[in-house]
């Protein structure tokens, strides 16, 4: 079965701040990946960079977005080639709940609301952006 290898792989990882997304980044890291890594909370990509060069791995490119605002994904796509060169794993794992209560399923179908909506596409604009790298 083949597959993308992951050493050496220019990876782009959104939603790299905390949870899941800071896990995969010190995984990636310590799997040899080159790394840029997106999030809203400056800080906190800055310390993951930093815990990644004290494990001895290369610092990731840090690169600070908010994906749900329109046109954003386009920018990050193009520093994150700037930073990377190829990018041949993309890792779209931004977005989640804005805070307060989370609208039900059957909202969600019938009114998204505007965050859902915004990182929705800007997802897929990241996507087809990182995409066009070769």
């Amino acid at each position: 079965m083949g597959g993308t290898a992951i050493e050496g792989a220019g990876t782009l990882l959104t939603g790299a701040s905390s949870g899941i997304g800071r896990a995969t980044a010190l995984e990636l890291a310590g799997r040899g990946a080159r790394l840029a890594v997106v999030a809203r909370r400056g800080d906190r990509l800055e310390a993951l960079a930093e815990e990644i060069v004290a494990l001895g791995c290369n610092r990731p490119a840090v690169l600070v977005a908010d994906l749900a605002v329109t046109g954003v994904a386009h920018d990050v796509a193009a520093q994150a080639r700037s930073a990377l060169g190829d990018i041949d794993i993309l890792v779209n794992n931004a977005g989640g709940g804005v805070g307060g209560q989370r609208p039900r399923l059957s909202e969600l179908l019938t009114q998204p609301p505007r965050a859902c909506g915004a990182a929705t596409r800007s997802r897929r604009g990241c996507s087809r952006r990182a995409g066009r790298a070769r």
